[in-house]
């Protein structure tokens, strides 16, 4: 699980395609025990109390894994309930990895350069979890790279 906090009270979660395996996303109670999951780890892993009410949208690919985004609403005190969720499910998204260092990329296909970083769809990296660290992952909804980049071929020199 990476952690990105994007503002306060706006996270950016990445799960990979190992742990989201056994979890159906057509079930409310398995989706129910997912997102309680993660919010537990939120908690005791990174110190991250969620209260108040949250748009939850996650994005899915089957070959890299879950983005998750948890954006707060509103705040609010009652006592009988900390958080609320709107959650929206997409499917079949395509991920995109990020980075600023052309080294970590430069052994795939498809490689794109834009505003002075480099992109790959991350469904074409074999073991996508060992470069998460070394990046961002974006979702096919904010990337433009495609038209305005330039593409680059596979073990090419760095621009």
């Amino acid at each position: 699980m990476k952690v990105c906090e994007l503002e306060d009270d706006s996270y950016k979660v990445f799960i990979n395609n190992e742990k989201i395996k056994s979890v159906n996303f057509y079930s409310e109670e398995s989706l129910e025990v997912f997102i309680r999951d993660i919010i537990m780890q939120l908690k005791h892993r990174y110190n991250v109390m969620l209260r108040g009410l949250y748009d939850v949208s996650i994005f899915l690919n089957e070959k890299v894994g879950a983005l998750i985004n948890i954006e707060k609403i509103e705040a609010f005190l009652l006592p009988q309930r900390d958080i609320d969720l709107r959650i929206k499910i997409v499917f079949d998204s395509k991920f995109y990895f990020k980075t600023k260092e052309f080294e970590i990329v430069k052994e795939f296909d498809n490689i794109y350069f834009y505003d002075d970083n480099y992109y790959i769809d991350a469904s074409n990296i074999s073991d996508f979890i060992r470069y998460v660290e070394f990046g961002d992952i974006i979702y096919d909804e904010n990337s433009n790279f495609e038209e305005r980049g330039i593409k680059i071929s596979k073990n090419s020199t760095k621009i």
